[in-house]
């Protein structure tokens, strides 16, 4: 017995991608676009603070500058991880012909990944999810186009 039925007729998708691979099928400008739109989502989330989620930063070290002076549990009035524009200004695009991603140089990106016992997880590269729908929009009118 047979309660419902769905059928999908993917033919004029499979023509579109095989009309793509008889053109060449070089994704790298497509994929250079989208990795533009990588390193926007990482400035982002240095901008927002991770959209807000981020722990505040506490005074710890000398010459960090606070709202109220202090040490040891002042909250900073500005942004961190941007102060000297070195870590937020690091990130640059980077794609091939089936790859696009947002990367750093900077080393001590590694403390911010993940967290740890002294410096809370602050991950930039943890962009919001509509930032990838885009890319997959714009791969898919590219590779249709």
């Amino acid at each position: 017995m047979e309660y419902f039925d769905v059928t999908i007729d993917a033919s004029d998708i499979v023509d579109q991608i095989d009309e793509f691979r008889e053109r060449g099928g070089n994704l790298a400008p497509i994929m250079a676009v989208i990795a533009e739109d990588l390193v926007s989502g990482v400035s982002d989330q240095y901008e927002t603070e991770g959209g807000g989620r981020w722990p505040p930063h506490k005074v710890w070290s000398r010459g960090w500058k606070t709202g109220r002076g202090g040490r040891g549990g002042a909250r900073q009035t500005h942004k961190l991880m941007q102060d000297t524009g070195v870590l937020a200004g690091s990130t640059e695009p980077n794609y091939g012909a089936d790859f696009a991603e947002a990367t750093t140089g900077v080393e001590y990106i590694v403390y911010h990944l993940d967290g740890g016992p002294i410096i809370p997880k602050r991950n930039p590269f943890e962009i919001e999810d509509e930032v990838f729908d885009e890319a997959v929009e714009t791969l898919l009118e590219y590779v249709v186009e």
